[in-house]
């Protein structure tokens, strides 16, 4: 890599990380897919809805985020989902809330942060995993994903999934999105507008994005899941950033040996 690309490349990673910290808010509230489609969970039967019970200073509160089953008892989901949790409840085989009460639900028995996530910026290693009480029940709405190798190029098209009904049509910097979550799975296909280690950017062409709490889910491309939600710009109306797991790929799988031996 010469100058002058060296020099546009952390241009860019500056321009990113600076729309980043100005106009969004990473929180652990939840989140839906900004103007996507209803989506069935047989297409995508690794997804799994997460209720964490966590510390808020000296209060205790319920948070909701996605997530992804990598193995028969492993679920993928983002670092800010499960910092502070006490404990998380993973619901499989659900595309409407409704399904909850019957759904099949698991406990979490043991917790991995990434450790080089140490604040709401670190967008590059929003990663965590979860080892679940038991074996996952499969069947045709509840699968294991097969974690991407390959880092989607520019203009790719990826397909980012999540709860909610939120819709943003008529965004302006002085009216932002506040939209209250559905309860059905919604899916949004988006395209990369760029990459830099340990994140991707998406946009989508009609106002499609990620939202508060479709936070740990994931982003597919391929088939493949390549990203965990991390957070989005402009309060949900313009981009989202997702950590790449083809960047965090090591520590994963290290991390998965270390939670399947115990």
């Amino acid at each position: 890599m010469n100058s002058v690309q060296s020099t546009m490349h952390l241009l860019c990673y500056f321009l990113a990380a600076l729309a980043t910290v100005a106009g969004s808010v990473i929180t652990d509230r939840p989140t839906s897919v900004i103007n996507g489609d209803a989506a069935e969970i047989q297409d995508y039967p690794f997804y799994v809805f997460l209720e964490i019970t966590a510390l808020d200073g000296i209060y205790i509160k319920t948070n909701k985020c996605g997530g992804t089953i990598i193995r028969s008892n492993v679920v993928l989901t983002a670092t800010h989902c499960v910092s502070n949790a006490l404990d998380v409840t993973a619901y499989t085989g659900v595309d409407h809330r409704n399904q909850l009460n019957r759904a099949e639900k698991y406990f979490s028995e043991r917790i991995k942060v990434h450790p080089l996530y140490k604040s709401a910026n670190d967008h590059s290693y929003d990663v965590a995993l979860i080892k679940l009480d038991r074996e996952i029940k499969m069947s045709e709405k509840v699968k294991i994903a097969t974690l991407g190798q390959r880092i989607p190029g520019f203009r790719e098209d990826v397909v980012i999934i999540g709860f909610g009904e939120a819709v943003c049509l008529n965004y302006t910097p002085e009216t932002l999105c506040r939209n209250p979550s559905s309860n059905e799975l919604r899916s949004a296909v988006v395209h990369v507008w760029f990459e830099w280690p340990g994140t991707i950017k998406v946009i989508g062409d009609g106002n499609q994005n990620a939202c508060q709490g479709d936070s740990g889910g994931p982003m597919i491309y391929n088939g493949n899941v390549v990203g965990v939600s991390h957070t989005s710009g402009h309060s949900c109306s313009d981009f989202s950033l997702y950590s790449s797991i083809p960047y965090n790929r090591e520590w994963v799988d290290s991390t998965l040996n270390e939670l399947l031996a115990n």
